[in-house]
């Protein structure tokens, strides 16, 4: 059985994920947590991962959804560097001998990319670990939340941070829905704020004001 069209399927997934997720992450910038690119690259991996081993699950007497699982299970297994790439390599045939080679070269991009991306995952965990303590150790310091980085918030949380110096004490800055900007970004890191894409509880409003709270 030639593997043309698990080829053209499973690059055309790649792809149009990857497009259809930087037009969600356009369209929808306030979800741009949900639509980041490691989430994109990952479904987008799956997805194309699922594809390109599916054929290679199919045997006589085997249903397609037993097929399915089986190609889940390996898609898994080559996130976890515990995919045997080497073995299904050898079981690909297309209809040229380019073709051939596009499928196992693929492939190869598929398994390398797998487990580079599980290593990204971890480390956006660990930095999510990193945030929960860092607030959890400012407890009692109060905290300033701004529901963007602009220069408008930024100006107020330089305000907010030097009335609280004047008065000898403390506080943290809080940045929420944090879009990619480098320039405000570099002159915010002035502030040691913290930095989150997540949305925050209230309402943001027409302009930045910030809001103190205790973390319970």
């Amino acid at each position: 059985m030639f593997l043309d069209g698990f080829l053209y399927g499973s690059a055309l997934a790649f792809v149009g994920l990857i497009v259809g997720g930087r037009v969600l992450r356009q369209r929808r910038p306030r979800q741009a947590r949900l639509f980041s690119w490691l989430n994109i690259l990952l479904c987008a991996t799956f997805a194309a991962g699922l594809i390109w081993a599916l054929p290679f699950c199919f045997a006589p007497g085997v249903h397609f959804w037993e097929a399915l699982f089986t190609s889940i299970i390996g898609v898994l297994q080559m996130f976890s560097l515990d995919g045997d790439f080497g073995a299904l390599r050898e079981l690909v045939w297309c209809s040229s001998p380019a073709l051939t080679v596009a499928y196992q070269s693929f492939g190869a991009f598929l398994y390398t990319l797998g487990p580079v991306l599980t290593v990204g995952f971890v480390l956006s965990l660990f930095q999510n670990i990193s945030t929960w303590f860092r607030l959890k150790w400012n407890y009692f310091r109060k905290i300033y939340i701004f529901s963007a980085l602009n220069e408008q918030s930024l100006a107020l949380a330089k305000s907010c941070r030097d009335h609280e110096q004047s008065r000898g004490k403390k506080c943290l800055i809080v940045f929420a829905n944090v879009q990619e900007d480098p320039p405000l970004q570099d002159e915010a890191a002035a502030l040691r704020p913290l930095v989150t894409r997540l949305q925050p509880t209230t309402h943001p409003g027409p302009s930045p004001s910030p809001a103190s709270a205790r973390l319970c």
